[in-house]
């Protein structure tokens, strides 16, 4: 036994630190500033959306200083309209407190089935691969050669996803999940899983849903929990996917 994985470790920690810094350039939800009264803060927020999105800015500097040719009564008016807006919201925050409680569970447990469910199918797939590319008859190439072009296939979905992102995040993780499902139910066929370009084909089309269905799935659980739950519900998604991962395997190897 060596110590080469220490080293692996050490890499994958350095990679992590080194994302550290991109956190500067995060910034909360518009709707958990206005939430809190930080009118100045959404203003901001959804300028920068507008800005990335390409789009016009919504708000046209609501909450700059008046200008110095305002007269005071203009500057009381905008203020009273201001502190209106703050106690609409906290009414609304406090009718809406009870619903969702329910409703973030309900959330929980949800994309703890959906990403699970994308969790075990990566996870088992992934030790499925190799068997299945030794039963070919290795005439077209070797099962070495098929594995290493399959290998591709998650970057090569993650190029293909970039270019459809117009459908949006959710019909994108459907096309994604339902490719994945053809490519296994024909793999079901005994004549295409002993044929090399079948067997090929079919696997590249399940790998290259990788990278997109996990892409989708930490998009989603970011944007479905407010942003006070965001890291609690994000983490025990992720820890029942992981979990399910985990089955997923050990399900493979004994049977």
């Amino acid at each position: 036994p060596t110590d080469h994985w220490r080293t692996y470790c050490y890499v994958v920690g350095l990679a992590s630190l080194c994302t550290m810094p991109l956190m500067y350039w995060l910034q909360e939800s518009p709707a958990f500033l206005a939430m809190n009264g930080d009118a100045e803060g959404c203003a901001k927020a959804l300028e920068n959306i507008a800005r990335i999105n390409g789009k016009e800015p919504l708000v046209q500097e609501a909450t700059q200083q008046p200008a110095a040719q305002d007269s005071q009564a203009a500057i009381v008016r905008r203020r009273q309209s201001t502190c209106g807006r703050r106690r609409s919201m906290t009414e609304v925050a406090v009718s809406l407190q009870s619903a969702w409680t329910s409703w973030v569970l309900f959330l929980i447990i949800l994309l703890s089935l959906l990403d699970s469910a994308r969790s075990f199918m990566v996870t088992g797939s992934s030790y499925l691969w190799k068997d299945l590319f030794m039963m070919v008859d290795g005439q077209l190439m070797s099962p070495a050669w098929l594995n290493v072009i399959a290998s591709v296939a998650p970057i090569v979905g993650l190029i293909i996803s970039v270019q459809l992102l117009w459908v949006g995040v959710r019909r994108l993780a459907f096309i994604s999940a339902a490719v994945c499902a053809v490519a296994f139910v024909a793999l079901t066929s005994s004549s295409v899983r002993l044929a090399a370009g079948s067997l090929l084909l079919c696997i590249v089309a399940v790998k290259s849903t990788y990278g997109p269905l996990g892409t989708c799935a930490s998009l989603i659980k970011a944007e479905s929990f407010p942003t006070e739950l965001r890291a609690s519900g994000y983490g025990i998604v992720s820890v029942a996917a992981k979990i399910t991962g985990m089955l997923a395997s050990t399900l493979v190897e004994s049977l």
